[in-house]
């Protein structure tokens, strides 16, 4: 028999004992932005000998922006699967009336509502303005050849996610700092989801947040 979450959280079915299953899941993800830690050190070795050698006999290097952007686009993926499937897990786990597919938006956004609105969960929403300025980075790349031309993402962009390179005209051009400036977030992102969710059940200490229904308890 699992213990239920105290009287005045979001639903008694959403046991410490299912919250405790997810740890290993966060320590994956932080093995996951390790790894890519060391391929993005590796990959800066290699663009310095690339470089070198095209130098010296006359021929292309590779791109630093290919390689550094695929890293972003990569780094982002991870989580967004991450999120997606911490969702999915807990609607088939807890029987939620909602599925992640219910509401609006998709990727990142659409994972915050359901984390928060319809499973009650912690959220940390202090790094939400770093994360978004990240994935409008990884969108731009991934959409547009690394060229961003919303006046106000780019304005959110230079804010939040500053030691990535913007020029003029709009275009990309993310440097070595930026990648780990990016890791950075993503694993602080990581440890203050899980101290927020899986944390308090060691402790059996919560918050209500959420309503179970939907976003605000209202259609979504």
């Amino acid at each position: 028999m699992t213990a239920p979450l105290p009287i005045g959280y979001r639903d008694s079915s959403l046991s410490i004992e299912f919250l405790r299953g997810q740890f290993h899941k966060f320590v994956h993800l932080r093995w996951s932005f390790a790894d890519l830690r060391d391929f993005a050190r590796s990959s800066e070795e290699l663009l310095e000998r690339r470089h070198r050698e095209a130098r010296d006999a006359d021929r292309f290097a590779l791109s630093p922006f290919i390689v550094r952007g695929s890293i972003l686009v990569m780094a982002c993926g991870v989580l967004e699967s991450f999120l997606s499937a911490f969702c999915d897990t807990l609607y088939q786990g807890q029987g939620f009336a909602r599925s992640p597919g219910d509401l609006r938006g998709s990727g990142i956004e659409r994972a915050k509502d359901y984390i928060k609105k319809v499973a009650g969960l912690p959220f940390p929403d202090g790094l939400w303005p770093n994360l978004r300025a990240l994935f409008y980075v990884r969108h731009a790349i991934v959409h547009a050849n690394g060229k961003l031309t919303d006046a106000g993402k780019l304005q959110h962009v230079r804010q939040y996610f500053s030691s990535v390179n913007i020029d003029l005209n709009g275009e990309i051009w993310p440097e070595a700092a930026a990648i780990e400036t990016a890791l950075d977030l993503l694993e602080d992102f990581t440890n203050q989801m899980e101290k927020g969710i899986v944390g308090p059940s060691r402790k059996q200490s919560f918050t209500k947040v959420g309503d179970g229904k939907g976003v605000g308890g209202e259609d979504a």
